[in-house]
């Protein structure tokens, strides 16, 4: 079956905020760190170019879990990732097309978008409207737009639902925020270009290098790292395409790809009022 791709690559704003202005408790990164602890599942896209909006609900399912897990360090992160339910990642598609006027079509769409979206219109709980990639046009459920307009800061709000900062540099400044984002228990959504080989992979460990100059592109792809290894210089990333194929469902790529081929790289977080809008009932 085709994989579905659908990253656009942001334009350059000056209004991004730089992640250098979040705050980190960890400031020096350990040699090797890997939050797939905070992965609760591997998604799965299928053909739909929805893969932003999957990159993004898992970021944030992931955050949530790290907020309830400092909230009860009793909890181990596989309770605390069955007590966090996904948000719909068909609402968030949805709505980040909305963003550019492009509702009715599965042209995919731009990572800030999704997340400017869900700052404005809010989310809902995957239950509420489950993945079906023949729906990405909607309407969603009456129920699913409620939540999401529950879930929404009203204008006298000053609190955003979720907190997203760029990283802005290149080479190995670029690591360097990629490395501080993990260790300090943060995913990074990167998109960027990947070749026919990279999307059409099966199961194995393999790690994509940046793509040659004759290499077949097969369109752009967003997807969260969670991990990194100094020694062999390679960067974790689950992906949205199913636990069957790349290691498991993780991808893996060089330093090298990260710090010069990634085309946007946004490290996200949930305001702390939020996640529990996303817990499973007792």
């Amino acid at each position: 079956m085709r994989k579905g791709l659908g990253y656009i690559p942001d334009l350059p704003d000056d209004r991004d905020m730089n992640f250098t202005t979040l705050w980190t408790p960890i400031t020096t990164p350990p040699p090797k760190r890997s939050n797939r602890h905070l992965i609760a599942k591997i998604l799965r896209q299928l053909w739909l170019g929805s893969c932003a909006g999957m990159a993004t609900v898992q970021a944030l399912h992931a955050d949530a879990v790290r907020q309830l897990l400092e909230a009860d360090p009793t909890l181990t992160p596989k309770q605390a990732g069955e007590l966090i339910e996904y948000a719909s990642a068909l609402l968030a598609y949805l709505f980040g097309r909305m963003q550019h006027g492009d509702k009715a079509n599965d042209s995919g769409t731009y990572i800030r978008a999704i997340l400017k979206a869900i700052n404005r219109l809010g989310f809902c709980r995957e239950s509420l409207w489950p993945y079906n990639p023949n729906d990405f046009r909607g309407p969603p459920p009456t129920e699913a737009l409620q939540e999401a307009i529950d879930c929404a800061p009203t204008p006298n709000e000053a609190s955003d639902v979720v907190r997203y900062r760029r990283i802005w540099s290149v080479g190995d400044a670029r690591i360097d925020e990629i490395k501080l984002a993990i260790a300090n228990d943060r995913l990074v959504i990167q998109g960027a270009d990947i070749t026919r080989e990279m999307a059409d992979f099966g199961h194995g460990f393999h790690v994509f290098d940046t793509p040659k100059s004759w290499e077949e592109i097969a369109g752009g792809h967003a997807w969260p790292l969670v991990g990194y290894d100094d020694e062999r210089r390679i960067i974790e990333g689950a992906g949205s395409w199913g636990d069957e194929v790349h290691d498991d469902g993780f991808h893996w790529i060089t330093y090298d790809f990260a710090a010069y081929h990634s085309r946007d790289l946004w490290v996200v977080e949930f305001a702390p009022t939020f996640p529990e809008r996303l817990r499973l009932a007792a």
